[in-house]
């Protein structure tokens, strides 16, 4: 009896939170435009259809072209900006930009699909999308284009907790694009409640773009496809610590079961980099796990890929507890090789290197596990070849 009587509740609570919930058409917000090149809908239109949401609300973006020519945002949260399909398409030129949030205080259950985001014609020294302290918020079935300014991001979310980046196919906006078009990075902040952790980076398809992660504790990064398909460029998955963060640390990053695939036209990597001079921190608690890399040369590197870093970069990362095991390496034009250097300045304590598979060319280069004087507690086995 009681278990009904509950189950009804839910039920009941569950249909007058859909029921409360509106849809908003962005176009009911603007005057009519054809949605082309020539006549698109203005992106102000979308702003105020967001400014308007609450409780739930869904602010649908029809199919078309939508401009974005200068900075728009909305800093009010709890509502989903959809598509009607990928055809709705935010086009961001000139110094076009669109921000959601803000990085004083925190926005909560944020939705957004099935858009395409064209940052492909920015000029101007801008990220096309921004997101501020999102916590417990999506980005799900989108397209990302990316800028000709491979110093920018098409998307960067700053900050927040809890947040989904799933299924979005990241994509060289242009010739001049590559770059990473796709950055996580923290925030400084006061707040009370942790922010900076658990982001969830699951499926998503990179081409000819990379993805760059900064200062995140209790990420995930698994089943997502780098390729460099459309400009035959360097691909890349990066990863470093917050600046200056040795205490406390980023802690617990996990990679794996994602493909890069660089083919017979250029590298692939996995690997982290040293932050900004001045700024060294630490990773305690890394895993890089069943990964398949391939590509003309591949790396798979905990501190640094460039070798020139082990001596020189004072910023190096500090890793602690790192684990690197069951991942596939295919080097094309050289051998392939798994760096676990700490660096003069850093250091990879407590690393643990076991079944992974390196192939290469060895006449070329060998297929090497690398470590130096500040790899310590290194527990290595069962890696093939025989004896790496």
């Amino acid at each position: 009896m009681r278990s009904s009587l509950l189950l009804t509740m839910l039920t009941m609570l569950i249909s007058f939170g859909t029921a409360g919930a509106a849809t908003i058409q962005a176009t009911s917000f603007s005057t009519t435009h054809a949605g082309t090149t020539a006549d698109p809908w203005p992106g102000s239109a979308i702003q105020s259809a967001i400014a308007s949401a609450q409780g739930g609300d869904v602010v649908v973006v029809a199919d078309g072209i939508w401009s974005f020519t200068s900075a728009l945002g909305n800093t009010n949260d709890g509502f989903t900006l959809k598509g009607q399909s990928l055809n709705a398409k935010l086009v961001f030129s000139g110094s076009g930009s669109y921000s959601l949030g803000s990085s004083s205080a925190l926005s909560h259950d944020i939705k957004i699909s099935s858009l395409t985001f064209d940052g492909s014609q920015i000029s101007s020294w801008t990220n096309p999308v921004s997101i501020y302290n999102c916590v417990d918020c999506s980005f799900t079935g989108n397209t990302v284009l990316g800028t000709a300014n491979t110093s920018l991001a098409a998307l960067i979310f700053y900050g927040g907790a809890g947040n989904k980046i799933a299924s979005n196919s990241i994509i060289a906006g242009s010739s001049a694009s590559g770059g990473a078009q796709l950055q996580i990075n923290p925030l400084a902040s006061s707040m009370a409640i942790p922010i900076n952790s658990g982001y969830d980076v699951d499926g998503n398809y990179f081409d000819s773009v990379n993805l760059l992660v900064i200062g995140i504790s209790n990420l995930h990064v698994h089943g997502n496809t780098i390729v460099n398909k459309t400009l035959g460029n360097y691909v890349a998955l990066f990863f470093t610590s917050q600046y200056g963060g040795i205490t406390p640390p980023t802690r617990n990053i996990t990679i794996d079961n994602n493909t890069l695939d660089g083919g017979s036209s250029n590298s692939v990597a996995i690997t982290g980099l040293p932050q900004d001079p001045g700024g060294q921190g630490a990773i305690d608690g890394l895993v890089i796990s069943g990964n398949v890399l391939r590509g003309t040369g591949v790396d798979l590197a905990i501190n640094s890929y460039v070798d020139s870093c082990f001596t020189t970069c004072t910023s190096i990362t500090q890793t602690f507890d790192a684990v690197v095991v069951n991942n596939n390496l295919w080097s094309y034009w050289t051998g392939s090789k798994i760096d676990l250097r700490g660096g003069t300045y850093g250091v990879v304590s407590n690393v643990t290197v076991q079944g992974n598979i390196l192939n290469g060319v060895t006449s070329v280069g060998p297929n090497v596990i690398q470590t130096d004087a500040n790899t310590t507690n290194l527990n290595k086995a069962n890696n093939f070849p025989a004896g790496l």
